[in-house]
């Protein structure tokens, strides 16, 4: 039994990233288009980690908040 979950738990996780994937970079443009102050509000988010902090970045969605700070952050 347990092995079967395993392979049926691989197969949702993999069905999953191919439909996040495809969709990430829509996603990403309709959040900059209809929330005119994404961009500001990423880039208040990196100055507030600060230069050389560490930070934990967990579920921020498609990735465009965390590679903003990192430029920031260690």
């Amino acid at each position: 039994m347990k092995k079967e979950t395993n392979m049926q738990d691989n197969i949702r996780v993999e069905k999953e990233r191919k439909y996040w994937d495809k969709y990430a970079p829509k996603y990403d443009r309709g959040i900059e288009k209809y929330w005119g102050f994404y961009s500001s509000l990423v880039d208040k988010i990196s100055q507030d980690a600060g230069v050389g902090n560490t930070v934990l970045e967990v579920a921020t969605g498609t990735g465009t908040i965390s590679l903003k700070v990192a430029e920031q952050a260690k």
